[in-house]
């Protein structure tokens, strides 16, 4: 079992694997609507949580509509004007991003602009916006007032449902093996070999001259063992990329 296990994890040189592959795609679709307001003036003061509103556009195939509550959409925002963005459609839910920002009169947007929001609208939840969109103390003089009318640029992206769908590919050829020309070069040019083994080859003993009680003026072995634990300590405050290993053989 374990044999057979080794043999589909690593297929035999030159062996082509089949392959499938897939991707999730999703799509969205951004545009702009911008909602003039006219006759501030006469808004003003209509009231917490009445709102004027734009006609219904359509983003991504889904209705949509801006809506203005020149005296705040809840009691919790007095002295603020509020705005919304509001999803119309009953069948289905939507993830979108969006912002709403005040333009100036020269149609160019507000220097300090409302950050983008995401939401998950659906029926349940069918509006989504800023509380405190502007302190109503701020429009009147400013350059978003101009002759009596406020415009609200709404820049909305409608995701769409994700769908998946097949990608091609090509067949993986297992290249051959080069094992042995890596071990080659590794023993030609030394790279990739981090651990360096010395053979110490020991003199034929009728080569080695001693006195009859055993003691040797000049003892090859006990050489041999001075030098191999000099080179253990070295290479013990070495670093593991330069170790020197010593080995003694007969």
């Amino acid at each position: 079992m374990g044999d057979h296990q080794r043999d589909l994890a690593f297929p035999p040189p030159g062996h082509c694997l089949p392959r499938t592959s897939s991707m999730s795609v999703t799509d969205s679709v951004t545009a702009v609507h911008d909602f003039r307001v006219t006759g501030y003036s006469l808004l003003d003061g209509m009231g917490v949580g009445r709102y004027v509103s734009s006609r219904v556009f359509t983003v991504g195939g889904l209705e949509w509509a801006v809506r203005f509550y020149p005296d705040g959409s809840t009691a919790h925002c007095v002295g603020n004007a509020s705005a919304f963005l509001y999803y119309c459609g009953r069948d289905k839910d939507v993830r979108a991003r969006f912002t709403l920002n005040l333009m100036e009169k020269d149609g160019r947007l507000s220097q300090v602009t409302n950050a983008y929001m995401k939401h998950s609208f659906s029926p349940a939840s069918d509006n989504w916006g800023f509380i405190k969109f502007i302190e109503k103390s701020k429009i009147q003089g400013s350059p978003f007032l101009h002759n009596d009318c406020l415009t609200i640029r709404c820049l909305l992206t409608v995701a769409k449902e994700s769908r998946t769908q097949d990608v091609e590919t090509s067949l993986i050829t297992v290249p051959k093996s080069n094992l042995h020309k890596d071990f080659e070069n590794m023993l030609n040019d030394g790279e990739g070999a981090d651990v360096t083994f010395l053979v110490l080859m020991a003199p034929p003993a009728q080569d080695i001259v001693g006195e009859p009680d055993g003691s040797r003026d000049c003892d090859p072995w006990l050489q041999s063992h001075q030098l191999f634990d000099a080179w253990v300590w070295a290479s013990m405050s070495a670093p593991a990329s330069s170790a020197l290993v010593a080995a003694t053989g007969l």
